[in-house]
């Protein structure tokens, strides 16, 4: 299936979570890039944002520009706090549902643009919630949340992370099931 933007593609969404799931944050950003050229302007400028933080994310085998371990963990914290309030400004305050409102209203739809914004979003914040909704399964999780979730995750630390995730899991399947 062809289609005239990336955008239109129904796995276009799907493909930039994955990527971001495993680590693969350039191509993601080169996908979030493409919506730059979008015409609505909220969707461009958002995209924009997200592209730039993809492209310069902050990894821990990047030992050149960080060896100490506390440098590394000093550049995450500060690559997600400007990302917060990048995003943040770019809200200015608006609630869920109209992020991609424009000032003069427009009565175009765009829940599904914004679903799409908000699942990269909280990925790229580490959100464990978003992990492990978007994982597809426990081992994409595992490695997802050393990468996302807890950037400071050791060698030694990784027989635990199973455990972890596969108990969050199952807690969020049991509350599901229960409602």
């Amino acid at each position: 299936m062809q289609t005239n933007q990336p955008w239109d593609h129904p796995s276009f969404w799907p493909y930039i979570a994955r990527c971001i799931l495993r680590g693969f944050h350039l191509p993601a950003s080169s996908f979030m890039r493409t919506l730059t050229d979008h015409p609505h302007a909220p969707i461009s400028k958002l995209a924009a944002i997200l592209h730039h933080h993809l492209s310069v994310y902050p990894r821990s085998h990047q030992t050149s520009q960080y060896p100490l371990e506390s440098q590394f963990v000093s550049a995450h914290r500060s690559w997600l706090s400007t990302l917060r309030a990048e995003v943040s400004t770019f809200l200015g305050g608006r609630p869920k549902g109209s992020w991609l409102e424009e000032k003069n209203g427009g009565g175009k739809d765009w829940k599904r643009w914004e679903d799409g914004f908000r699942v990269v979003i909280d990925l790229m914040e580490g959100k464990a919630e978003a992990v492990l909704e978007q994982a597809a399964d426990w081992r994409e999780a595992v490695g997802a949340w050393g990468v996302l979730v807890d950037v400071q995750l050791k060698r030694d630390d990784l027989p635990y992370a199973p455990f972890t995730i596969v108990r969050a899991r199952l807690t969020r399947t049991e509350l599901h099931s229960h409602v």
